[in-house]
């Protein structure tokens, strides 16, 4: 499964990642502890009960992490996620 969509400002601003009604089914449920995936590596993130995935630890690893940007998220099977940005 992929869940992607374009960084608000406020997101970027903020260092976190809003995950929209729509497609959270496909994620952990709040406050339950899992995997993004960053060129290989692990970060152990969750879902606040505003439904956001806080990552301001990541943020400096991510090349283009900006307002407007697309981000990505791609399930695997294990229940991580690779996370990228595009332009």
């Amino acid at each position: 499964m992929v869940y992607k969509r374009r960084l608000r400002q406020s997101e970027a601003e903020r260092y976190f990642i809003y995950v929209e009604a729509s497609s959270r089914d496909m994620f952990p449920k709040q406050h339950v502890r899992f995997n993004l995936m960053f060129k290989g590596k692990p970060f152990d993130v969750e879902i606040d009960d505003s439904w956001r995935i806080w990552v301001n630890y990541l943020w400096d690893k991510l090349p283009s992490f900006k307002e407007c940007d697309i981000i990505i998220f791609e399930q695997n099977k294990d229940g991580s996620f690779n996370i990228s940005v595009e332009p």
